[in-house]
């Protein structure tokens, strides 16, 4: 916490935002460390969102396969200029477990 700094709770920044439903995680050393659910799924039925709760990736999946990619490109198999499309199996493997199986 910083002086002056108006820090919200994830609550508080979902009513801010109009969000009825997050399932937030941190990922360490490519297992779940951390996992906590907020809110509901849909606000007519209230259900509530679980750890296994489905979301859309959205935006946020496209700075992560960038990630995945460079992450090859720095270890080797997939040079820059070639078309990731050819290291498919990599790039998810760096997704899900941050380690390079050629």
């Amino acid at each position: 916490y910083l002086e002056g700094d108006s820090t919200w709770t994830i609550e508080a920044r979902m009513k801010h935002y109009h969000v009825p439903g997050v399932s937030i995680a941190v990922i360490n050393n490519g297992k779940i460390a951390w996992l906590k659910s907020y809110g509901v799924m849909d606000e007519e039925t209230k259900e509530p969102v679980t750890r296994t709760t489905l979301f859309q990736a959205g935006s946020i999946s496209k700075p992560v396969a960038a990630y995945a990619a460079l992450k090859l490109t720095e270890e080797g198999p997939c040079p820059c200029w070639c078309s990731c499309a050819r290291y498919f199996r990599q790039i998810l493997s760096v997704l899900l477990t941050n380690e390079i199986h050629l």
